[in-house]
């Protein structure tokens, strides 16, 4: 009777306590559904302790802990329930969830993928499973996971949106734009979805379907700052700096602590010429950003827009040091120490830019720029790495149909495009402004395709003498290409080469029938799709041919026309200096980059056999290292007390600084180009060296275009001994002085009709030998 007894009451117990657990694991469902966790815990924890073996209970409790983001408790108890009911397809779920909160991500992957096992149709697992899966860089299984889901839910707009995710990962952007269009057509309130597509667009240079993007998550999302900053980021892209700016400064009013947004404010007021503001800015990210590398290469390119190339090179090599697989910090760096004059370090960095990033095609195209005048680049080696650019170029370039083919019949004028980021005051536009005006338009039409977003006075002064100014800021190269063809364009100039802000891979996609280059670059382009380079005689001598992939089209008197400074037309040259000092001034107005050893050291002789001789080094002192130019005139053995150390100043000033130099002495092998037409202006010769490259007879050039023959030297010591010669004949110093502007500017080198006319001719004559070719390939092929 006992023993009957007691089994009574402890069953009695145990319902009781199953029913007094029910009733709380009902009440704390109740709250749970009202999101009142804290209430909901205390209810299941009631309940666990009644029943022990509540699965659905501790299930419950595990919910409601994960929602107070108490991971180690959730899973506490949900390993709990998994070990209590492990056919419990939301135990397996949740327990998988906060796995993954906790940092254990196989763990999470092995629990989702049982729910998934126990529950075939559970559209969330497959949503979580591929999220751990891409987060464990597990991305084929990912993306069969979420295909799986796919196929169960295509109506789940989660699963297309995280397809998405995982095809950027794996860099195939147009089923990633594909996936995430289709996530929004299910649900198109996603602003996450709008955000993910932006980006998606981006990627592919797509920057106005990523404009519409970004706009649309801002829409939806009006606080997002990130969002904010991506429409700047789009706009900047499109050249549309003021509302990029504008979008900037409402991403840092939204969240004043968003370093992106402060480096991205600088890199827009960089390019719309604001360098003060933007090294405030950029400085702001890096104080909020301290160990980010892009945050300091951001400030290193905001100091070189303001000439400060010395603090620049701190922030890049501090970008480096913090990400040294960056291609981009290591481009940028090389830059620096180009500009300079570290020229060995700096083709050091851009080669080592395109090993980390062999498309890094900007790299590669500074590599080229500073090989063309590194004295242990042989030309052979230099057209051989240029052929490696142009191979890249040609790979990347898909046109969809071919080029026309010239017509010689037409007697229509020709339509010649001219594609430079330098239609500004810049050696380009100096060269450019007096031709463009004396063209005649009834034989050549131009067509300007700008690649940067600043314009000057400069710009407004040519931009008539152009029938349409066409913006390439922010267009990608098959966008721009068809622009171009849609223009029917019949000759393409490229007048930038390797030169900063080039489009050279535009001219893979042969957006033009004839395709030459010309103007602001002194060497081979390599891109096989170019079809001629322009050049002169002297320039490019007989035998020289080799050094080029294009064809060589020579124009008769020179490649160069300058165009006089008539707003600084007051300006006199002045008597020979050496009549008031007694003795010559030798000068240079040479960038630190092309003032190298060997040249330095040819000077140190010239002054050593000239006692009483001076040197005026005018350049910009503010981008170098304290000491540094000092330190290397010493070493060459230059006495500093003989030099005149003169920093960058405005034109007008500067070429009043002519009257204080007797001779210029032109550097070597990269030789000037305009400094030495506007000494010319100024009646001030200079003796240049001829050696055996385009770049290194460029100054031959242009002083025997002006008639001054005699001042080209063929070897360092005819340098040396010429430069002697002319500064001890004081008569001939004078009198070059006073009849050196009217000589120049009587030469083809300042002729512009006579440089306009020549150039038609170059544009005919190209046009007519491309279609001859063409009709010659047609007749041997029929």
């Amino acid at each position: 009777m006992r023993k009957w007894f007691k089994d009574r009451w402890a069953g009695y117990k145990a319902r009781f306590a199953r029913e007094q657990g029910r009733r709380a694991r009902e009440q704390g469902n109740d709250f749970i559904r009202q999101d009142r966790f804290l209430d909901a815990v205390k209810c299941l924890e009631a309940a666990v302790g009644f029943d022990p073996s509540d699965a659905d209970a501790r299930v419950n409790l595990g919910f409601a802990w994960n929602s107070l983001q108490r991971w180690d408790l959730a899973r506490e108890h949900l390993e709990h329930a998994v070990a209590l009911a492990p056919g419990n397809h939301d135990a397996l779920y949740l327990l998988g969830n906060c796995r993954e909160q906790t940092g254990d991500l196989p763990g999470s992957a092995e629990c989702l993928r049982a729910a998934i096992d126990r529950q075939p149709d559970f559209a969330l697992a497959y949503r979580d499973l591929a999220r751990v899966l891409f987060l464990t860089g597990r991305l084929e299984e990912a993306l069969a996971v979420v295909d799986e889901g796919v196929d169960r839910h295509p109506g789940f707009a989660d699963l297309h949106f995280y397809r998405g995710n995982v095809l950027v990962h794996e860099r195939d952007f147009p089923s990633a734009i594909a996936s995430y269009q289709k996530s929004l057509e299910i649900d198109a309130g996603q602003s996450q979805v709008h955000m993910a597509l932006g980006n998606a667009r981006s990627a592919i240079d797509d920057w106005e379907g990523a404009a519409a993007s970004y706009g649309r998550a801002v829409q939806l999302s009006p606080l997002d700052a990130r969002g904010h900053n991506q429409i700047g980021i789009a706009d900047v892209r499109r050249g549309n700096l003021e509302h990029a700016l504008v979008s900037f400064r409402r991403a840092i009013e939204l969240d004043p602590g968003l370093a992106d947004a402060y480096s991205n404010l600088a890199e827009g007021l960089r390019a719309k010429g604001d360098a003060p503001h933007a090294v405030q800015a950029a400085e702001r990210a890096v104080d909020l950003q301290p160990a980010s590398g892009a945050a300091h290469n951001n400030l290193g390119t905001a100091l070189v827009s303001l000439g400060r190339d010395a603090l620049a090179l701190q922030s890049f090599r501090r970008a480096v040091e913090l990400e040294p697989e960056s291609a981009v910090f290591h481009g940028n760096c090389a830059g620096s120490l180009l500009r300079q004059g570290q020229l060995e370090e700096a083709v050091a960095g851009f080669r080592r830019a395109v090993q980390l990033d062999p498309g890094f095609l900007h790299a590669h195209s500074n590599l080229l720029f500073a090989l063309a005048f590194h004295p242990e680049c042989s030309p052979k080696q230099y057209l051989e790495e240029a052929r490696r650019y142009g191979l890249k170029v040609s790979e990347l370039a898909k046109p969809e149909v071919p080029a026309r083919n010239p017509d010689t019949a037409s007697a229509r004028p020709l339509r010649v495009g001219c594609v430079s980021g330098d239609l500004r005051a810049h050696p380009v536009g100096f060269f450019l402004e007096s031709t463009v005006a004396h063209l005649d338009r009834s034989g050549i039409e131009l067509v300007a395709y700008s690649t940067r977003p600043r314009q000057d006075a400069l710009t407004e002064r040519i931009r008539p003498a152009f029938s349409a100014w066409r913006s390439l800021w922010g267009v990608p190269d098959q966008a721009a290409a068809q622009m171009i063809r849609d223009d029917a364009i019949d000759i393409l100039l490229d007048l930038s080469g390797h030169s900063e802000g080039n489009r050279l891979p535009l001219f893979a996609w042969r957006a033009a029938p004839v395709q030459a280059s010309w103007l602001g670059y002194f060497a081979s382009t390599g891109v096989a799709e170019i079809d001629y380079l322009l050049a002169d005689p002297v320039s490019v001598p007989a035998g020289l041919e080799s050094q080029f992939t294009e064809s060589l089209w020579y124009l008769p008197h020179t490649r160069f026309c300058f165009t006089a400074p008539e707003p600084h037309a007051q300006l006199q040259p002045g008597p020979a200096p050496v009549q008031r000092k007694g003795s010559v001034t030798f000068g240079t107005f040479q960038s630190p980059a092309k003032i190298d050893i060997p040249v330095l050291q040819a000077w140190s002789r010239i002054l050593a056999r000239l006692p009483g001789s001076r040197l005026r080094i005018q350049t910009n002192l503010q981008g170098l290292e304290p000491g540094w130019l000092q330190s290397r005139l010493a070493s060459c053995g230059i006495d500093l007390g003989r030099v005149v150390l003169a920093p960058a100043v405005p034109r007008h000033d500067y070429l009043l600084a002519h009257r204080e130099v007797d001779i210029l002495l032109d550097t070597f092998p990269y030789t000037g180009g305009t400094t030495t037409c506007e000494a010319l202006w100024m009646g001030v010769p200079t003796v240049t060296l001829a050696g055996k490259t385009m770049l290194e007879r460029q100054g031959a050039s242009l002083m025997t275009c002006a008639g001054l023959a005699d001042w080209v030297a063929a070897d360092v010591d005819g340098y040396v001994e010429l430069a002697v010669a002319k500064a001890i004949d004081l008569a001939g110093l004078a009198s070059t002085r006073e009849n050196l502007r009217a000589q120049a500017l009587a030469s083809p080198l300042f002729d512009a009709k006579l440089f306009a006319r020549d150039l038609e001719a170059a544009m005919r004559g190209m046009w007519n030998a491309k279609a001859a070719a063409g009709s010659m390939a047609g007749s041997s092929g029929a």
